[in-house]
């Protein structure tokens, strides 16, 4: 069955700390009409773990440093990001690694310091996966899914261990707003390679040296 909950229904974003913070219940609800409530501390405490690091490595500013005159005054060379807030944040629920538990899927669209849309389409993809300790963090499972390809991914959804989203590719003359190709995928974890909905569509190849 498939599992989806905004993390606007059950979550408050505190950008300041970069932390998920779940409200008392910590509740995510199932699709459908016999809804199951299903507590999800584990993976939004692991994600919360994840976010921490990634500020301390810099991919994240907070409110107070995320604007243009912090970046000038530090002489930053590349526009830094910002949390979104949580109704930009979905969190799905599925059997990923096929242990009967319940794992995670985190995806957001970060904001960019300066208040702009350049990064728009850079969607950010987070599993939290349970293991004999509890849950750890997989940040790098879609990243070699397009490594041959021009385009790039966004994941839509979760059914299970099966993924589903669109890829997205830009061709000459296309405007930011608007790319000329989209595709409907999936994708399993035991075999991470993409399958194209559409028969006989093929991505544009890569044209950058590795």
């Amino acid at each position: 069955m498939q599992k989806r909950a905004s993390f606007g229904y059950y979550t408050s974003l505190l950008v300041v700390t970069i932390l998920f913070g779940c409200n008392n219940s910590n509740l995510a609800k199932t699709e459908g009409n016999n809804a199951e409530i299903e507590d999800t501390t584990p993976i939004t405490d692991a994600f919360n773990q994840w976010l921490l690091e990634q500020k301390k490595k810099g991919v994240f500013l907070g409110d107070d440093s995320c604007n243009i005159d912090f970046v000038v005054e530090h002489n930053i060379n590349t526009m830094p990001l910002n949390l979104p807030d949580s109704n930009n944040t979905d969190f799905w629920l599925g059997d990923v690694n096929g242990d009967k538990k319940k794992d995670g899927l985190i995806t957001f669209i970060a904001d960019l310091c300066d208040g702009g849309n350049g990064a728009m389409w850079t969607q950010f993809q987070v599993l939290v996966l349970s293991n004999d300790s509890g849950y750890r963090v997989n940040d790098s499972f879609f990243d070699s899914l397009t490594i041959d390809f021009d385009g790039f991914i966004h994941v839509d959804s979760l059914s299970s261990n099966t993924f589903f989203g669109t890829y997205i590719e830009f061709k000459d003359g296309d405007g930011h707003c608007c790319p000329s190709i989209k595709e409907e995928f999936t994708v399993t974890y035991d075999r991470p390679m993409i399958r194209f909905r559409k028969p006989g569509f093929k991505p544009t190849p890569n044209s950058f040296e590795r």
